[in-house]
C-alpha cells in the first residue's frame, strides 16, 4: 500500500447547526490497491459530533483538525465504546478512511468497530473491522472498502479498544475515489518545485510521482492535446515523459534562481515542434550574461520521446535581459505572442511565432518604469502575465517594490497605458489575473499575504484604491527567503499559490507540501471577507514540495469557456438513461458531443446535439440513452466551437440495474446573480421545504419556509441586500438536505 498524504485540516467556524461545525479546505490524494486514486473532501461545510468526550479538550472536532498533538477525540473516562460522526454539506461516495493514534500511547485505539453511513432511515454498515491490535504510537492505518452510494453522514462505531479506560482517535480522514474527467490540454500536467507534479485531468487534481524536477523558481511543462505530458524543464535541463533528461537536454541557459526561467510554446502548425524560451537570472549581474535564448524540441526524435534539436539550442535573442516572460495568442487565434521585458530600460519586446517560426525582430514598446539597478539586479525579478483575454498585462518589479498594469494589443503586440498600483509592495513577486480578466492578484516575496485589485474600475486611482488583503498564509515570511511565491491559473479555474516555508531548497513540511488555492477568483472581496476565498491547503503534492515558482504557460489556455454549463446530470428511468444539461450562456458554440464509457474501455460518442451558436440566457438540453449495455455507465459532455476547438466537461456515473430512483436536484439560476435568483428543486418529497442561505462565515442571511404541493418546487428570491461574495444555499425537506453554492456579483 503506497500512501501519498498528510492528515486533513478542519477549521472551526461559528455556524447555526449542530455541536461543532467545520469547513474542510484541503486535498489529500493517495493510491490504494488496484491503483485506485482517492481524494479527501475539499472546501465543504460539515459537522462533527460524538457520543461522549473525555473533556472539552478532547471533543470530536479535534479528530479533524490536522494536528497530531495528543488532543484528538476521546470518550468519557470509563467508557470504552462510542461513535464519532461527520456530516458533509453534500453527498460523498466515501470508499476508504484512515485512523491515526496518539504520539503518547496506542492502547486507547479502537480494536473492533463498524464504519457506517446514514441512508435517511438507518445506519448502513460499509466496513467491519475486528481484532485490530497491532497499533503503535503515532500510527496510521487505512481501510478500503467497496461503495458506490453517496451519503452525507458517516460515522465510526467502536465496540472495543486495546486496553485503556477510554477510547480515542487522534485523527481521522475519509476519502472519495478521484474522478478522471479527461479535460486534456497543453496545460493539464504541471511539474515544479522539488519533485512535485499535478494532473488536472482529475477532479480534484492528482499528485504524481517520479518527477525529477529540482527547481526553486521558474519552470515550464507541456502536454499533448489529450493532456499526456510531453516534457518539462527547469530552464537548465529538459525531461521527457519518462522523467529522463533528453539526450541533448542539458545545459540550457535558464537558472534555478530566475523568476520565469523557462516557457514552452508549441509551433502553431507543426505538432512536433516546440520552442523553449529561457531566461538567466539577475539582469547583467551574473557571469556569462546569457540573457533571453530559445531552443527547439522535436517530438519526432528519440522514438517519440523528443529531443532538443542539435544546432538549435540556446539561440540568443536578447542580452542582457530581465527574468520576465509571458505568452498569449495573437488576435487571429493562431499565432502566438511571446512578451518579455528588456534590461536597463522600460522596453517590452513582443516576439511573434507564426507558421513561419519565430520572428526574431520583436515589436518594441516603451512603457512603465525602467528595469535596472546597479546593486544586485533585483529589478529583473518578479512575475509578468498577460490576461487570459489578451487585453491586459501586469508585472511586479521585485527590487522596486512595484506593481504595474498595462494595456496589451493582441493584434499588434504593443504594450501601453502604464498604471502604477503600488510602490510599497516589498519584494513584489507573484502576479495573476482572474479568469475573467477583471481582478489582479499579487504576492510579495518574504511575505505571507495576497492582495487583490479590481481592475474593472478602469482608472489608475480607482484600481490602486481597491487594493485589499484577501488572505494571510500560515507561511512565515521575512526569513531565509520563505513566503508566498508564484500565482498561476489552473484548468479548473482556481488560482494556485506556491508556498516555500523553508527557503531555497528547504525540506518538505506541512505547508510547502501543499499549494495554496484561491477559489472563485472572479469575485470582489472586501475586508470583512478576507480569507474566505483562500486556503493554504488547496492541493496536496504527494510528499513533494513547492519552491516559490510554478509553471509559466500561454495565458490564453485559461480563457473562460465559451459555454457556461450550469449542470450536467444523468438519471435512470423506465425509458432508458435520461441525460440533461443546461447552459447559462453560449458563445460560438456549434454542437455538443455526448460520450459514454463502462469505466474501462474509454469513451465513445453516442449522440451529437446542436448548440445555440451565440446566446445569453438559460437553455436546457435532454437526451435519452436507450442502450443500457453496461451495469455501471459513465457519461461525459464535450462542447465543440464553430472553429472546431473542443472542451470537455465533467463526468457523471450511475447504475441503472439498481432500483430506479430519481434523485433530488437543487438548481439556482442565474449564478452568479445580480439581485435575484431563481430556485428550482426537482424530485423532492414531503409536505414542506425550507431555504437557508449562509455567508462564508457561517452566518444565516436568509431563511424562509414553503409548502410543497408536488415533487417539483420553483421560486424567485430577492437578494439585492447581499454583498458580493460566495454563499451556501441549503434546501431542507423532511427527507433531504441539498446544497449548492451561490455567487453574488
Amino acid at each position: 500500500m503506497t500512501k501519498l498524504l498528510e492528515n486533513s485540516l478542519l477549521v472551526s467556524f461559528d455556524f447555526p447547526m449542530k455541536k461543532a461545525v467545520l469547513v474542510i479546505c484541503l486535498l489529500v490524494l493517495f493510491n490504494l490497491s488496484f491503483a485506485t486514486v482517492y481524494t479527501h473532501d475539499q472546501c465543504h461545510f460539515g459537522t462533527a459530533t460524538e457520543s461522549s468526550y473525555f473533556s472539552a479538550s478532547y471533543v470530536g472536532e479535534n479528530a479533524f483538525n490536522d494536528l497530531i498533538n495528543n488532543y484528538g477525540w476521546y470518550t468519557a473516562n470509563g467508557t470504552t465504546t462510542g461513535w464519532l460522526e461527520y456530516e458533509f454539506e453534500q453527498e460523498k461516495t466515501i470508499a476508504a478512511y484512515s485512523i491515526f493514534t496518539r504520539p503518547l500511547e496506542c492502547s486507547s485505539a479502537p480494536k473492533d468497530w463498524t464504519f457506517e453511513a446514514w441512508d435517511g432511515t438507518q445506519w448502513v454498515v460499509l466496513d467491519t473491522q475486528t481484532g485490530i491490535n497491532t497499533w503503535t504510537v503515532s500510527d496510521q492505518k487505512t481501510f478500503e472498502f467497496s461503495n458506490t452510494t453517496s451519503y452525507t453522514r458517516y460515522r465510526i462505531s467502536i465496540t472495543a479498544n486495546n486496553g485503556t479506560t477510554y477510547t480515542g482517535i487522534e485523527e481521522m480522514e475519509m476519502y472519495e475515489e478521484a474522478v478522471y474527467i479527461g479535460n486534456g490540454g497543453h496545460e493539464s500536467v504541471w511539474h515544479f518545485g522539488f519533485g512535485a507534479s499535478l494532473d488536472f485531468r482529475y477532479d480534484p487534481p492528482l499528485a504524481g510521482t517520479g518527477s525529477i524536477i529540482d527547481q526553486w523558481e521558474g519552470c515550464s511543462s507541456i502536454s499533448d492535446e489529450n493532456g499526456d505530458i510531453l516534457f518539462y524543464t527547469d530552464g537548465e535541463m529538459v525531461m521527457d515523459a519518462t522523467n529522463s533528461v533528453m539526450s541533448n537536454g542539458a545545459g540550457l541557459y535558464g537558472s534555478n534562481s530566475s523568476t520565469q526561467s523557462s516557457l514552452v510554446v508549441p509551433h502553431p502548425t507543426d505538432s512536433d515542434i516546440y520552442y523553449i524560451f529561457t531566461l538567466y537570472r539577475n539582469g547583467d549581474y551574473e557571469f556569462g550574461h546569457k540573457g533571453l535564448c530559445y531552443s527547439v524540441v522535436d517530438m519526432s526524435l528519440n522514438g517519440g520521446l523528443g529531443d532538443v534539436v542539435s544546432g538549435q539550442k540556446n539561440i540568443e535573442l536578447n542580452n542582457p535581459h530581465t527574468e520576465k516572460i509571458t505568452a498569449v495568442n495573437h488576435a487571429n487565434g493562431n499565432d502566438i505572442w511571446v512578451v518579455t521585458h528588456d534590461w536597463g530600460n522600460n522596453n517590452f519586446l513582443a516576439y511573434l511565432i507564426s507558421s513561419s517560426g519565430i520572428n526574431t525582430t520583436p515589436v518594441t514598446s516603451s512603457a512603465g518604469i525602467v528595469h535596472y539597478d546597479s546593486s544586485n539586479g533585483w529589478y529583473s525579478a518578479g512575475y509578468m502575465k498577460v490576461s487570459p483575454d489578451g487585453t491586459k498585462l501586469a508585472l511586479n518589479v521585485l527590487g522596486a517594490h512595484t506593481t504595474q498594469l498595462f494595456d496589451f494589443d493582441p493584434a499588434t503586440g504593443i504594450v501601453s497605458n502604464p498604471m502604477t498600483l503600488t510602490t510599497s509592495r516589498t519584494y513584489a513577486y507573484g502576479i495573476e489575473f482572474s479568469p475573467d480578466g477583471t481582478k489582479l492578484y499579487t504576492t510579495g516575496w518574504e511575505h505571507n499575504n495576497i492582495l487583490q485589485y479590481d481592475i474593472s474600475l478602469g482608472t489608475e486611482a480607482a484600481i490602486a484604491a481597491s487594493e485589499i488583503e484577501i488572505a494571510v498564509s500560515a507561511v512565515t515570511g521575512g526569513s531565509n527567503y520563505s513566503g508566498l511565491g508564484a500565482l498561476q491559473i489552473a484548468p479548473d479555474g482556481n488560482i494556485y499559490v506556491a508556498k516555500d516555508a523553508n527557503g531555497i531548497g528547504g525540506s518538505v513540511n506541512y505547508l510547502n507540501s501543499w499549494l495554496g488555492i484561491i477559489t472563485d477568483p472572479d469575485v470582489v472581496y472586501t475586508a470583512s471577507k478576507a480569507g474566505a476565498t483562500y486556503s493554504d491547503y488547496g492541493v496536496y503534492l504527494g510528499g513533494n514540495a513547492s519552491g516559490i515558482g510554478l509553471p509559466t504557460y500561454i495565458q490564453t489556455y485559461f480563457k473562460p469557456l465559451p459555454v457556461t454549463l450550469i449542470n450536467f446530470d444523468a438519471k435512470c428511468s423506465d425509458k432508458g438513461t435520461v441525460i440533461e444539461w443546461s447552459t447559462a450562456s453560449e458563445t460560438n458554440n456549434d454542437y455538443f458531443i455526448l460520450e459514454k464509457s463502462n469505466g474501462k474501455d474509454g469513451f465513445s460518442e453516442i449522440a451529437r446535439v446542436k448548440g445555440a451558436g451565440n446566446y445569453n440566457g438559460l437553455l436546457n438540453y435532454r437526451f435519452v440513452d436507450k442502450n443500457e449495455q453496461y451495469d455501471y455507465s459513465y457519461y461525459r459532455l464535450k462542447q465543440v466551437d464553430c472553429n472546431g476547438k473542443s472542451t470537455l466537461f465533467n463526468v457523471v456515473s450511475l447504475n441503472c440495474d439498481e432500483e430506479i430512483y430519481f434523485s433530488p436536484k437543487l438548481t439556482a439560476y442565474p449564478n452568479p446573480f445580480d439581485s435575484e435568483v431563481k430556485i428550482s428543486v426537482e424530485n423532492i418529497t414531503g409536505e414542506k421545504l425550507e431555504l437557508q442561505i449562509y455567508d462564508e462565515f457561517g452566518k444565516l442571511v436568509f431563511l424562509k419556509s414553503y409548502k410543497l404541493t408536488n415533487n417539483t418546487f420553483n421560486t424567485t428570491i430577492q437578494l439585492k441586500d447581499l454583498k458580493s461574495a460566495v454563499y451556501n444555499l441549503r434546501c431542507i425537506s423532511e427527507d433531504e438536505i441539498l446544497n449548492t453554492r451561490l455567487i453574488r456579483k
